[in-house]
This record gives structure tokens, C-alpha cells and sequence, in this order.
């Protein structure tokens, strides 16, 4: 799982638009860490593969059956889209609608059976 270099925010990277994504984590059980904010920027040509890898570095525990809600007006004419891991993992971001600044919200699988 190698994330690479971070594109540049709000920037072209080899003629390439990219975008930034802001995801809320999850609350854990127990944890006094759930809720943090993290974000980054991705190519448009990027994978939601790529995204998703990120959160597990970031410590999403569980990603099988996770599913990753694009919020507000930014994509698909303003509705509300929800990405699943791991049948979305194919699409590239600007395929799923996701450009310019975005936040995604994340509602943790419930899936059994270790991580993605």
C-alpha cells in the first residue's frame, strides 16, 4: 500500500486537477480518538483504492463493508453519494464525482474477518 507524494492542494500536477479530501473518522467504542479530522490531496486519476488505503494508515481499523459518504453539494449535482469498500475501489475520484475540496464521512463496516 504506497500512497506516494502528495499532490500539490488546489494545484495541476502533470496537467492533472487535484483535489483535497477531508474525512471525519469514525467514533470508536471506548476510544477517545474517534471523530478526528484528517485530510490530503489525491490526483483525479487516483483510485478510491488509494483513499481508502489512506485511511487505514490512518487508523481505520476495520474497511471491509466501510462505506465512505461524499457530503454536500460538491458531487453528482448535489446528492448525496456513498462509495463501499471494497466494490467502489476502482473508480477514480473524479469518475465518483469527487473534485475541488470535499468531506467524506465515514460509517465504519461492520464486516467480520481482519482488515481489507
Amino acid at each position: 500500500m504506497a500512497l506516494g507524494e502528495e499532490p500539490k492542494e488546489g494545484g495541476t500536477e502533470g496537467g492533472e486537477v487535484c483535489c483535497k479530501i477531508a474525512v471525519r473518522m469514525p467514533r470508536k467504542e471506548g476510544g477517545k480518538d474517534g471523530g478526528r479530522k484528517v485530510q490530503r490531496a489525491f490526483r483525479a486519476s487516483d483510485a478510491l483504492e488509494k483513499v481508502f488505503d489512506w485511511l487505514d494508515v490512518e487508523g481505520l481499523e476495520e474497511l471491509r463493508g466501510a462505506k465512505v459518504v461524499l457530503a454536500g453539494g460538491r458531487g453528482r449535482g448535489g446528492k448525496r453519494v456513498t462509495y463501499v469498500y471494497p466494490e467502489d475501489k476502482e473508480k477514480a475520484l473524479g469518475e465518483a464525482g469527487i473534485e475541488g475540496q470535499v468531506l467524506l464521512l465515514v460509517e465504519s463496516g461492520g464486516g467480520g474477518g481482519g482488515g481489507k
